[in-house]
């Protein structure tokens, strides 16, 4: 190998690297995203929940669907 070849490889290798390391990042902040959103579902799914037994406590059996 001539030293062209040896510099060309190594260029090579630290393009790959620095590639490597942003996808690693962009994979990281989009399961970020992921984690916070299922978390906000599980919060409202847990506001829903409390918000029946609520009204379940105030009106046991009954639904008003009047508006």
């Amino acid at each position: 190998m001539d030293v062209n070849s040896i510099a060309a490889l190594g260029t090579s290798i630290s393009q790959q690297t620095l590639s490597d390391q942003v996808s690693v990042r962009v994979a990281r902040k989009a399961l970020d995203a992921q984690q916070q959103q299922g978390d906000a579902a599980v919060q409202m799914l847990d506001a829903a929940a409390k918000l029946a037994r609520e009204l379940n406590k105030a009106a046991p059996g009954h639904l008003d669907v009047t508006a």
